[in-house]
């Protein structure tokens, strides 16, 4: 939601920077996009951007969706990626195909930048296979292939991403869809083969050659952090065959700065209890009460702890843990009952209740 509200907010500002300048510097008609065509030629990317966006305000039909293709070009070629993706969609929304596939050659980057969400919806509505070049192609097989996952049909988002291209910087993470819709359709060795590759192939993420460069240092945070989530996955997978002594080598690779950490040992604790290694369990859990830690939440914690105490016979320490989850969750448990049983019919309460979720501070004990 925070992204979205960004996302809003850039656009407006380019919207309000652009129709400002376009209709003091250029001619209301198709000439001004003419006229940004050429200054494209040029490298002059933020003139054209103003020309193009005046010949969209005053045009309709295949020049208006030739007028946002040519923003959403300049736009990019300026390098303001965030900004370029209000364009990008409101050409996909023109349905107009000759527009659309000269836009369509961007949909990798902004993806790589925006995030696939972002796009997906959009591109799966508006767009078809045939519209692409075949070096554009992934960013369309892998929103297929996540859509598909998303709803529930392993089969068919395995055959979508079977076909994004191995040189694509999506290539990885398509690796780690696939793997995770054969992880949960079973196959664990062919998910086991696709966790490895992941990670291998996280280096494609890295595209950006100046290692100087901040966006080449946040790529490189992305490559490590797609590369300890693979790892965690052969993991998980481990697990899921049953396979703990295997899954809890896996997870000790997992370096202590990683961003999934926090999450793992939560993991690494269910692995210790059904190896029937009930200390270290405990050992795992008690970690969460780091001040470090206090922004994660998880009330199966208490739950696995009791579990482990009760099979370890203490069961002073299972009462003690069942007291204290009941005095931190019952009350809560009934202010959720009451708030459900009193907005059974008004889903307006619980997006304002998003929201204001969503605007609260991340690190809170509330």
């Amino acid at each position: 939601m925070k992204r979205s509200r960004v996302l809003k907010a850039l656009s407006l500002a380019v919207l309000v920077t652009l129709s400002q300048s376009a209709f003091h510097s250029a001619t209301a008609d198709s000439s001004a996009l003419n006229q940004a065509r050429n200054l494209i030629g040029q490298g002059q990317y933020y003139s054209a951007a103003r020309y193009a966006y005046s010949a969209a305000e005053t045009t309709r039909g295949a020049e208006q969706a030739d007028a946002y293709a040519t923003v959403t070009t300049a736009l990019i070629r300026a390098g303001l990626y965030q900004s370029s993706s209000y364009f990008f969609l409101k050409t996909l929304e023109t349905k107009n195909k000759s527009a659309i596939r000269k836009v369509l050659g961007y949909a990798e980057p902004l993806m790589d930048r925006l995030g696939g969400d972002t796009l997906r919806e959009y591109l799966i509505r508006y767009t078809d296979y045939a519209d692409y070049a075949t070096a554009g192609r992934s960013a369309y097989l892998f929103s297929l292939g996540k859509a598909a996952l998303l709803k529930g049909d392993e089969n068919k988002s395995i055959q979508y991403l079977n076909s994004v291209s191995t040189t694509s910087a999506l290539y990885p993470r398509a690796l780690q869809l696939r793997a995770t819709a054969l992880a949960i359709q079973g196959r664990n060795e062919e998910a086991m083969d696709d966790f490895r590759d992941c990670a291998d192939a996280s280096r494609l993420v890295v595209t950006e050659r100046d290692s100087t460069s901040a966006r080449h240092r946040q790529q490189n945070r992305e490559r490590v952090d797609l590369s300890q989530r693979c790892l965690a996955s052969q993991a998980r997978v481990h697990y899921q065959a049953e396979r703990f002594e295997d899954a809890e080598r896996i997870y000790d690779k997992i370096p202590k700065d990683a961003l999934i950490w926090p999450d793992i040992l939560f993991e690494q604790a269910w692995n210790a209890f059904s190896r029937r290694d009930f200390n270290r369990a405990l050992g795992k859990l008690v970690t969460y009460k780091s001040p470090m830690l206090n922004s994660i939440f998880n009330s199966e914690n208490d739950v696995l702890r009791a579990q482990s105490f009760l099979s370890l016979c203490l069961y002073d320490d299972v009462n003690t843990v069942v007291d204290q989850f009941s005095a931190d969750y019952n009350e809560l448990g009934r202010e959720v009952k009451r708030f459900v049983e009193q907005n059974d019919s008004n889903l307006q309460n619980f997006y304002a209740l998003g929201v204001q979720t969503a605007q609260a501070p991340f690190n809170s004990k509330n």
